[in-house]
């Protein structure tokens, strides 16, 4: 899959000379007049851009550019005077070369989200956490909360206006600078709100589809594999007490006098009724019997967790009366708790969900690590 162009992407690059039948060609930018090396950036965007640069500066500035461009070092990019890299956002590229050689006036303005996503993609991804840290808090903390960041150096990150909505690519600016807070705030939120499509992908509230390049792919695994774990948890309660409604014998309202045939057509139809009602709203209805075939039922329940929730909710208990068809006092089959069951058991698999952790070890451990790099905050991540 080619990679996403953002919005800084997608500008026309200046050009002196302009063919008709080409699209305009990027001038070379000197970020470094006197420089030795040439970059050739972001060919897999569209026209290649071309930074002229310090070698020595690149290598001082990320351990893995110099491991890459050191004149002793083992890669062939050591004895080249032209290197390219073609898959990296080019004006996220120029963003950091510009701090490296010590040009800081577009470093501090705010970036809207997109942009500042493909910023932390390259410092994650060439070790320049550590060179842009002064900067990471003026991109971030207007994300955050409401303050300024002059004035939110004590600010406990708490929670964040930001909501997941429109914005999953902040996910990625947590990820990679370090704010583990935020990231587990957003994850809970997108793992409650995230539905499926019939590929198996991760769609959100406005029907986007969640892409590796900007969310962690270990997160999108994981909420996959929470939201599937779950749904079949209800499948499998479901139908476990469908079959026992498909019985017919659970009434316990039973008359004083005459037949009690009536009152288990009701009961019957209150509590097998109930339960098809609660399960349409997701899905279609069959008597399904196997494992295999409950585990087929529950990939197709494409609904957002929230929207699952709030299904279950036509099972419960419901007073049915039958007082105008007999001479006899009224019945309830409240007692009849067949659905009453069933939904506390339904709850207790909603409870246990808002208790999954859904940040993993790793992401917590990569985000302490990006948290201390070049940060003189003496915190160890951004929750103190």
């Amino acid at each position: 899959m080619a990679p996403r162009k953002s919005e800084i992407s997608k500008r026309k690059a200046n050009s002196s000379v302009a063919d008709d039948d080409e699209p305009p060609q990027p001038s070379t930018k000197d970020v470094y007049r006197n420089g030795d090396l040439m970059l050739v950036v972001g060919e897999d965007f569209g026209p290649a851009h071309r930074f002229r640069v310090s070698r020595d500066t690149m290598c001082m500035a990320s351990t893995v550019w110099r491991a890459m461009l050191s004149r002793d070092g083992q890669f062939s990019e050591a004895t080249q005077k032209e290197v390219a890299f073609p898959d990296d956002d080019p004006h996220a590229f120029y963003l950091i070369l510009q701090v490296a050689h010590l040009q800081f006036a577009k470093a501090l303005q705010q970036m809207n989200l997109e942009d500042l996503a493909e910023v932390a993609i390259l410092c994650d991804k060439y070790d320049t956490v550590a060179l842009v840290r002064p900067f990471i808090p003026g991109w971030v903390q207007p994300f955050l909360c409401e303050h300024p960041a002059v004035d939110c150096d004590d600010c406990e990150i708490e929670e964040t206006h930001l909501g997941v909505a429109g914005n999953e690519e902040f996910l990625t600016v947590a990820w990679g600078f370090g704010y583990s807070n935020a990231f587990r705030m957003l994850s809970e939120e997108l793992l409650t709100t995230v539905s499926t499509n019939k590929l198996g992908q991760c769609v959100t509230q406005h029907g986007k589809i969640l892409e590796t390049k900007y969310i962690p792919p270990e997160l999108i695994e994981n909420l996959l594999a929470i939201r599937g774990a779950t749904v079949l948890k209800i499948v499998q309660t479901y139908y476990k007490f469908f079959d026992k409604v498909w019985d017919k014998d659970n009434c316990k309202a039973r008359p004083n006098q005459g037949s009690s045939k009536m009152y288990r057509d009701c009961c019957h139809a209150l509590h097998l009724g109930r339960q098809i009602e609660a399960y349409e709203t997701l899905s279609r209805i069959n008597t399904l019997r196997t494992d295999e075939e409950m585990v087929a039922a529950s990939a197709e329940i494409y609904a957002n967790f929230h929207d699952v929730g709030n299904a279950l909710g036509f099972i419960d208990g419901m007073i049915f009366i039958e007082g105008s068809r007999h001479p006899m006092a009224a019945g309830s089959h409240a007692v009849c708790d067949v659905s009453n069951i069933l939904m506390h058991e339904m709850d207790q698999i909603i409870d246990d969900f808002w208790t999954i952790d859904i940040v993993q070890e790793a992401d917590r451990t990569h985000m302490k690590s990006q948290w201390k790099k070049a940060n003189l905050d003496t915190k160890d991540s951004d929750t103190g």
